[in-house]
């Protein structure tokens, strides 16, 4: 899909020889990869704030924890396979949220949370982990 939407792009703008991301700036949007990790994030911000249907707010449990520890909000499972453990949406939130700034986790309200995501690049932050093999805790 990312391969159509880079063709569409260029067809638009009638332009061949700028990078994808030359031309993604240029129309103010951002990658759909991207864009799957801000609704991801918006996603844990409604499980954290409890907007959510109980039965999927039973997939994610929060750490319960006398000490501060950093990115603890959600627990984090441990898993045998990438099919089924690395692409899960119980593995992966949880990790796109612990990534996340304690500014950005701490905000109140929906609207304030997804303002300051309208222009970020959140890939950034997720492909040092999991495309570059990386996962201090976790078999990648």
């Amino acid at each position: 899909m990312e391969r159509v939407n880079e063709r569409g792009i260029r067809a638009v703008f009638c332009n061949w020889n700028l990078s994808y991301n030359n031309l993604l700036k240029r129309a103010n949007l951002t990658s759909l990869y991207n864009k799957r990790l801000q609704d991801i994030a918006i996603f844990m911000f409604k499980v954290k704030h409890k907007l959510l249907p109980k039965n999927i707010l039973d997939l994610f449990s929060e750490t319960l924890s006398n000490y501060y520890l950093r990115n603890s909000d959600f627990y984090i499972p441990r898993f045998n396979s990438v099919r089924h453990g690395k692409h899960s949406s119980t593995f992966f939130g949880p990790r796109v949220w612990s990534k996340l700034s304690p500014g950005d986790r701490e905000r109140q309200t929906l609207t304030a949370f997804m303002a300051n995501f309208s222009n970020r690049d959140l890939a950034s932050l997720v492909e040092n982990d999991f495309y570059n093999g990386n996962c201090p805790t976790y078999t990648c």
